[in-house]
């Protein structure tokens, strides 16, 4: 994972429309780069 986010989901708590508990984790947007790959996998490539 090189990079997270936050989600349209997630505004509505960090904008303070909905709830945020404590100990909820924002931020599951998440760019990365795939090093490795094992044989059965089929639907991503190695960059």
């Amino acid at each position: 994972m090189t990079t997270s986010g936050i989600c349209g989901s997630d505004l509505h708590m960090y904008e303070g429309r909905t709830e945020l508990k404590q100990g909820t984790v924002v931020g599951h947007e998440i760019l990365g780069v795939i090093e490795e790959i094992g044989q059965a996998v089929r639907s991503v490539k190695k960059r």
